[in-house]
């Protein structure tokens, strides 16, 4: 069993033309720009709601601890959150005039 993911967010050049092909691939699967935007709008409902406090026995910011049943530290998992720049809406990430700012995550298994 494989499971790859890509973040390729700012790292795609753009084609000249406004649309690529038509993709022909009977397997592949793409969202519509309308689901894609109820989703945007899903995590911004998401995002304004006020956070619960965390369940006791959590560890606090000072303390490392597991996240559920990973047993990669929490302090590792958020270092490689950091490292995402194609999310922190502060950032310019590239020159939009030459890559795209939309990535391709791709999920395979057996």
């Amino acid at each position: 069993e494989y499971i790859v993911e890509m973040d390729a967010c700012f790292s795609q050049k753009r084609r000249k033309a406004p649309r690529d092909p038509e993709n022909v691939h009977p397997d592949t699967v793409w969202l519509s720009e309308a689901k894609v935007k109820t989703m945007e709008e899903e995590v911004l409902r998401r995002r304004t709601q006020r956070s619960r406090a965390p369940p006791q026995g959590a560890p606090g910011p000072d303390k490392d601890g597991f996240e559920g049943s990973l047993k990669v530290p929490k302090s590792a998992l958020d270092e490689c959150k950091n490292t995402f720049t194609a999310a922190d809406e502060k950032r310019q990430k590239a020159s939009t005039q030459l890559f795209d700012d939309t990535g391709i995550m791709a999920l395979n298994c057996r």
